[in-house]
This record gives C-alpha cells, structure tokens and sequence, in this order.
C-alpha cells in the first residue's frame, strides 16, 4: 500500500487548521496512519470518497480515565472513528457510510476549554522554562566575553571537550528560550482574539498557513536538536560515561508508571512514551556496561600517558572525546628507589580541538597569570624548587603539567617529556 510522510506542524497551532489539513488529504485520497513527534505526518492510500476529520480538544492528563473512555465511546457512538492522540488534540475519521455530526461546534466552550487547560498550563510551564533558562543565561554569561571568567570558562571547554551529547544543549537551550518567548506572545494573542470572536458570535479565528508553518518549523527545528542529543547520548555513555546508573533506571521507573497507573494507562500517546523510555534505558544501560571494552578499542584523539620515562603510571586517568575537542587527564609518580632517592608527583592535562578557531578559544581560557614563555609555545612557572607548572601548544593540541617533586629530577627532561607526548 502506498504510503507518505508530510510536515505536520499545524498539529500543534490551531485545531481549525489541523482538521482542515487533514480534510484536504482526505480529499486527495489519503488516509491518516499516524503522527510522530508533534510535526510528521504519514498517510496511505485509501479508495473512501467520503473521508472525512474531526479534531476535538482533549485534556492529555485525566483526571478520571474513565470519563475520558467514556467520552471517545460517545464519539464512536455519533460516528466518528478515533485516530491518534496528539497534545492536546484527539483527532477522529468519520466511520465508513455514516456522516456524523461535529462533536463540538460551540465557540464559546472551546475557547474556555482552552484557556483553562491548554492556557494555564502553557504559561506556567514556559515561566518555569524560563526561569531556568535565565538562570543558565547568567552563570554562562561571562564565558562568552572578555575577560573571561575562569570558572564558567573552564567549565564550558570541559563541556566541549568532554561530551558528544551536551554541546547540543549548549546550542538547543537559546532557542527553547526564543521558543518559549514566541509561543507566550502567540498564545496571548489567540486568546485574545478567541475572545473578540466569541463576543461577536464569530468562528473562532484560525492562523494563516504560513503563520502556522512559521511557528511549526521553529518547534520542528527544536525536535531535532532532542531528536540529535538522544541519538547522541547513547554512544556518549559508551564512550565517555556521561550518564550513571540512576538515569536509565529512572526511565525504568518511569515507564512502569506510565504503563501501571490508572492515571495514565489507556491513553496511546503514554503507551509510546513507556516504550520508548524502556527501550532507551535498556540501550543506555547495554552502552554503560560495555564502556570499557569500547573505550579500549576507540583510540579516540589523545594518548594516554605516561608522558615521562621512568614514571609509573599510578593512575589511568580518564579520555574523552566530544564534538569540538578532546581531552586527558591522569596522574604519574615516581617513587624513591632508596631512602635518599629522587621522587616525584605529576598531574597532566591534555586537549586537542577539531578547528583552529576552537582551539584559540579553547586556549584564551587557559590562565597563563604568572607564567613566562621561555620558548615558543612553551610556558614555565616554577612555584620553589620542588615544584614546577608547565604548559606546550602545539598547533591545535596542548598539555600542561604540574609537577611536585625532587630538585634532582630535571625539568628540562620534563619539558621534553611533553614535546614526544605531542608528537604521538
């Protein structure tokens, strides 16, 4: 059977436009299958010449799941087939040979349905969004200027270089806010405007193609960039372990209430979450527990250490490897081999970045106050004569060293140590 897929955003603007989007396929001679993720469509083929669609406001959390039942066998009973579930829209087909009647045509109970569950709920969900956001917005602030802040600049280029998954929240978060934003003023302008039409005895007004495609994109952009970080975050935990235990076994959790609770069991668009949580976690849990393994056989852009002949490699560290940049960190030590003997401490730091221009930013936070370039690329510190802070750029790739040891141990070998460990 011949099927296709086609942009649905209209889905989540206007329940006007989403019927009569529906009517117009209808017309053509397709069929709805299915909706996914608020925005794709797909339709079949269907030889019925009298297809036809309603869409009806439904509350997608009940407070009695039965009066809901009972309200959809109401509409099987006035002819009226159900189809999907999406939001706050339960969209019905007309059943074959019978020609039902509109569930519901009275404005004024749509438009105070509307604005007491879809209304309130958007704006206090979209206030607490940005809430959040805002707070985001002003920790993050001063990395993203000069001078830079050493915190939130260390801890954006841990980000960075650390995660696969994460810098697309980076990136995502800005346009939920703008998301959120626009939604607010479009929500406050349709209700205004469902007021007027109600007062003037009027149909309530329905968004213009355009405008609805316009609001539609922007949270179809906002469903890809979910859609990229869960792609994403599965090989992440593989990889780098961003995730622990506690994350797939709350989505666990979660989907056994979604499937078990009286609240929620019957209604379809909570069926596919509890799968699609359960499928998930059981994925994330699978990728935590062969991490080692993967880690092992994934090179990934940085060597791990030891950076320095003679050193014991007392800890292995950890190597990750996001989007932009990578980055290495473990610890050497040498030990007194008699009571007199030489010892010492090292702790390393690597990063290499994809770009130049990620790797001069990434660089620009390095704090170099204090330190002295005593060849090119090569900085020095020296904190008494047991203690040293080095840091080698080369090109987009550099490491930084801060060693705590005997006066005996050579620092110009150390020095050298870092320029094999680039060469690697």
């Amino acid at each position: 059977m011949k099927t296709c897929w086609r942009p649905f955003s209209y889905l989540i603007i206007h329940r006007q436009a989403a019927q009569d989007r529906l009517n117009a396929m209808a017309e053509q001679g397709w069929e709805l299958e299915k909706i996914r993720f608020e925005c794709l469509a797909k339709f079949r083929r269907t030889s019925r010449k009298h297809l036809r669609y309603f869409v009806d406001f439904t509350d997608p959390k009940p407070k009695d799941p039965c009066e809901e039942s009972e309200y959809l066998r109401l509409c099987a009973d006035a002819g009226w087939e159900w189809v999907e579930q999406m939001s706050y829209w339960n969209i019905y087909a007309s059943a074959p040979d019978r020609d039902p009647a509109p569930i519901q045509t009275d404005p004024e109970v749509e438009y105070q349905r509307y604005r007491k569950k879809v209304g309130r709920r958007s704006w206090i969900g979209v206030a607490i969004v940005a809430a959040i956001l805002a707070v985001y917005a002003l920790l993050m602030l001063p990395a993203f200027g000069r001078p830079y802040s050493p915190t939130a600049g260390e801890l954006l280029r841990g980000l960075l270089s650390s995660s696969l998954s994460l810098p697309l929240i980076l990136a995502a978060l800005p346009l939920f806010l703008l998301w959120g934003l626009v939604y607010l003023i479009v929500l406050g302008h349709r209700l205004r405007l469902w007021r007027r039409d109600v007062e003037d005895g009027l149909p309530l007004s329905a968004p213009s193609p355009r405008q609805a495609g316009v609001l539609g994109g922007v949270k179809l952009v906002c469903l890809l960039l979910i859609g990229g970080y869960f792609l994403l975050l599965p090989l992440d935990s593989l990889l780098n372990g961003v995730v622990n235990w506690g994350f797939p076994v709350g989505l666990l959790i979660g989907a056994a209430i979604l499937v078990f609770s009286d609240r929620y069991k019957g209604l379809p668009q909570y069926r596919r979450r509890a799968r699609a949580a359960a499928v998930f976690s059981v994925i994330l849990l699978a990728c935590m527990l062969f991490r080692g393994p993967a880690r092992a056989l994934f090179p990934g852009r940085l060597p791990p250490g030891p950076i320095v002949a003679g050193f014991e490699d007392d800890d292995p560290g950890k190597r990750t490897d996001g989007l932009l940049g990578s980055h290495a960190n473990w610890w050497e030590k040498i030990l007194p081999t008699e009571e007199e003997g030489p010892w010492g401490l090292v702790s390393v730091q690597a990063w290499t970045w994809t770009s130049d221009a990620a790797a001069d930013w990434a660089f620009a936070l390095e704090d170099l106050q204090g330190m002295e370039e005593t060849a090119p690329g090569l900085w020095r510190q020296d904190w008494g004569e047991d203690q040293v802070d080095l840091l080698l750029r080369r090109g987009r790739t550099w490491v930084r060293v801060y060693w705590h040891g005997d006066e005996a141990l050579d620092r110009q070998a150390l020095a050298e140590a870092l320029e094999r460990y680039l060469e690697r």
